[in-house]
């Protein structure tokens, strides 16, 4: 009886205590959710073409980060779209940059996407025109249209016949050089794709300019001016736009060379057109040329082209001015030298000349009509005659001193330091000369020495009425060592 009721009480003790337990203790946390650590774009950069598309690959660490939620932003969006997955799209050339953000503690990371234009390329050209016909010195323009009108590469490469002419995008103005016919090509740099115009060039007409036309060339500003009128010689009646480029030519190699070109104002240029029935390009020797003033090779002096009608050749001159005091020939030929005759009272104070149409020959024989003599030489002795005969030339002397030389006073001076005595001068030993070279020795050398820019000047103010002094010209002149 006893060890029952203990049992009892033993249980009933044990179950106060669990339920005593039970009492105090709390239930447990569930478990904390696992941040973002970090945010990745598999791409820093990324090259697109205009609609190009595609997703920007990501990681986000840890992968079991309980919110991997992301946010997309394109700081241009005109150039390159996104969405809300990370879906880009190339809408126009340039740059912009995508910006992911985390959502779990806005953690960044971005990808700078460079746009470029989507190249098309070329799938073949036309030309505007077919068949063209112009005449010599037209420029006509080519069109070309590369297909499709938005391929990227529309560079051309132009031939004409098979010589390359250049490259361009669209257009090529041809110049049509002479009569014939030529193709232009055109050609893409791309594909090589290929179209041509065939172009029928013909000779241009004539243009005949009345014979005696005159042209003004240059108008002086002083009270009174030197008048130079060169003649047309051996220029057949169609030939005088091309007489009229070869003294325009010569005008301004004339009034580029000093004394001429300081002395501009002084001067009043003219040219007369003379049609001459036969060519100077005929012009060799033993032929008397069937031109304007009779041209021909005067055989007693090598070289020399002259001519004979004088009178012909004033009446010519006037028809520009009725004073002239220089009257030059130019030829249409390249060949022989030229000749002079200085301005004298015996001629109405008129000096001549003829010359090529090229190079410095025109100054040279121009030179002598300012009463400078020519400074070659030194020759054989079949050239060497009276020294008194030289007369009153600028550039020569039969004194071969110094310090009595005619310009001396250019001997030693600063700027002049070229000016010298040289024996050899009018094709004779015992002659001498200011410079080892000049116009008047070599045409080619392109300049004057300075004792003939004073006598160019000295002639000059005796025509227009001035008072020369040495150092009125100084102040002038413009040195050139020479």
């Amino acid at each position: 009886m006893k060890k029952h009721l203990f049992s009892l009480l033993a249980a009933t003790a044990l179950a106060l205590g669990f339920l005593a337990c039970a009492g105090t203790d709390s239930p447990p946390e569930p478990p904390k959710p696992i941040s973002v650590q970090s945010l990745q774009l598999e791409k820093s950069t990324l090259n697109m073409s205009v609609g190009d598309s595609t997703s920007l690959e990501y990681s986000i660490l840890p992968e079991n980060a309980a919110n991997k939620n992301v946010s997309w932003y394109s700081t241009n969006a005109s150039i390159v779209s996104v969405n809300y997955t990370g879906f880009v799209r190339a809408e126009a050339p340039g740059i912009a940059t995508i910006i992911a953000t985390s959502e779990d503690k806005g953690l960044v990371s971005s990808c700078r996407i460079t746009v470029t234009p989507r190249h098309i390329p070329v799938t073949g050209i036309t030309l505007d025109k077919d068949y063209y016909e112009c005449e010599v010195g037209e420029t006509i323009k080519v069109t070309a249209t590369v297909l499709p009108a938005d391929a990227t590469n529309k560079t051309l490469i132009w031939w004409v016949g098979g010589t390359s002419v250049g490259q361009s995008i669209g257009d090529y103005a041809y110049t049509a050089g002479s009569p014939g016919l030529y193709r232009v090509y055109a050609q893409t740099a791309e594909g090589n794709f290929l179209d041509y115009c065939s172009v029928r060039v013909f000779p241009k007409p004539p243009v005949i300019i009345p014979d005696g036309t005159v042209r003004t060339l240059l108008k002086g500003s002083t009270r009174y001016t030197y008048n130079i009128v060169y003649l047309a010689e051996g220029y057949l009646e169609n030939e005088g736009e091309l007489f009229n480029k070869h003294i325009d030519d010569i005008v301004r190699v004339t009034f580029s060379t000093e004394p001429f070109k300081s002395y501009k104002e002084y001067f009043n240029v003219y040219s007369v057109f003379a049609h001459s029935r036969e060519s100077a390009s005929r012009l060799s020797p033993g032929i008397y040329l069937d031109s304007a003033f009779r041209s021909f090779y005067d055989l007693a002096v090598t070289s020399v082209v002259w001519f004979n009608e004088f009178d012909k050749a004033y009446r010519y001159a006037q028809k520009a001015t009725l004073s002239p005091c220089s009257v030059g020939l130019i030829r249409n030929h390249m060949g022989g030298g030229g000749g002079a005759l200085p301005t004298n009272p015996s001629r109405g104070g008129v000096g001549y000349f003829t010359a090529p149409y090229g190079g410095y020959t025109h100054l040279h024989e121009l030179g002598h009509n300012f009463r400078l003599g020519d400074e070659y030489g030194p020759y054989t002795e079949y050239w060497i005659f009276n020294p008194s005969t030289f007369g009153d030339g600028y550039n020569g002397d039969y004194v071969g001193n110094p310090n009595s030389v005619r310009w001396k006073h250019f001997i030693g001076r600063v700027g002049y330091l070229g000016v010298g005595v040289f024996e050899g001068c009018n094709r004779a030993y015992n002659l001498y000369r200011p410079t080892n070279n000049s116009i008047m020795n070599s045409p080619s050398a392109g300049y004057f020495n300075a004792p003939s820019r004073e006598g160019i000047v000295k002639e000059l103010f005796k025509v227009v009425g001035e008072t020369y002094t040495l150092q009125k010209f100084l102040e002038k002149d413009v040195p050139n060592g020479y």
